[in-house]
């Protein structure tokens, strides 16, 4: 008798385990297209970015913008190293398009945007339920100059050298 009224007991228990199971059903994000607005090299420098998912971690990604004395653009690819259901992301990029701007000294007419390779590493604070607002926060090493220094400067070029690390800011909403 002992043990049937245990097992009786247990019942309950068993049952509240299963419907357990049954609603502890993790529901990630859909990737979807996102645009952003912001400053720096995703952003062409100041302006707009978009990324197309191509499954949950990988996207590519777009940037067209103003470097302020001609018009910018990267394109590239980022993946992203944490699980799409975090409001928090960390990713990788790796970017191409303009990453220089070289205001010369002394003469605005030679002022000149570079083209080069940018690898960047940050990520992507996505807030509320459905996380389609938020922000993305960079940091980019210049890899790879469009110009050589040494060739400018042999040119007579007197300018202020940039610098190879750039951090880059911006808004997010998912469509």
């Amino acid at each position: 008798m002992k043990k049937f009224s245990v097992y009786i007991l247990m019942l309950p228990m068993f049952y509240f385990i299963s419907v357990g199971q049954d609603k502890m059903e993790v529901t990630q994000p859909n990737p979807s297209v996102n645009i952003g607005a912001g400053l720096g090299i995703p952003y062409g420098t100041i302006g707009v970015n978009i990324d197309v998912p191509l499954d949950s971690y990988f996207c590519i990604t777009g940037g067209i913008g103003t470097a302020l004395i001609d018009v910018a653009y990267n394109l590239g690819g980022r993946y992203y190293l944490s699980d799409p259901s975090k409001h928090f992301r960390f990713r990788v990029s790796a970017l191409y398009g303009v990453n220089a701007i070289l205001l010369v000294i002394g003469s605005s007419g030679n002022d000149r945007t570079y083209n080069g390779l940018s690898l960047g590493v940050g990520g992507q604070w996505m807030w509320g339920e459905s996380r389609s607002n938020g922000i993305d926060i960079d940091c980019i090493i210049i890899a790879v100059r469009g110009y050589n220094l040494d060739e400018l400067k042999k040119q007579g070029y007197l300018f202020n050298e940039p610098s190879r690390i750039k951090l880059s800011i911006g808004y997010r909403h998912t469509l």
